[in-house]
């Protein structure tokens, strides 16, 4: 994907991106509501992704978004764990599909990567979910049932 999106760089609007990743604050309202200070950590995650977007076309903003996990801050709120800390994961997930979203759109249409951002999201959070749910059980002899999975 990396090198088609080098080979069909598509300049944007930061001002845009900036709106798309802000989207994200109206589906995460109620976690807003119960964590005051979760849209205040929104609005900084926002903001740290918006400093390592190098160049302002798709080929930049990929790459800010492929290295956007590996920022320590960033880091450490992914990898949070206990009470209340899921809401910070939240709200970086929800920053990182936002991004994906945007590159997606920006991707001519009928391209292969546009559905695989899109979907490539999706399997990660699932992925989170299911890591984060079995934690208790590591390390633990289970009679469940191995699962493979399969990712494009």
């Amino acid at each position: 994907m990396k090198e088609y999106v080098a080979q069909n760089k598509v300049p944007f609007n930061q001002n845009q991106l900036k709106s798309k990743l802000n989207s994200g604050k109206d589906e995460l309202k109620l976690i807003f509501a119960s964590d005051a200070n979760a849209e205040k950590t929104y609005t900084a995650v926002v903001d740290e992704f918006m400093l390592h977007v190098g160049s302002k076309d798709t080929e930049g903003l990929l790459e800010a978004r492929q290295g956007f996990d590996k920022i320590p801050s960033i880091k450490k709120l992914l990898d949070s764990q206990g009470m209340g800390e899921n809401v910070k994961r939240e709200v970086v997930l929800t920053a990182r599909r936002k991004a994906n979203e945007y590159i997606a759109e920006l991707l001519p249409e009928g391209n292969p990567y546009r559905s695989s951002l899109l979907k490539e999201t999706r399997m990660i959070e699932a992925l989170d979910n299911i890591a984060e749910k079995n934690r208790v059980m590591i390390g633990k002899n289970t009679d469940l049932p191995k699962v493979n999975l399969i990712l494009d």
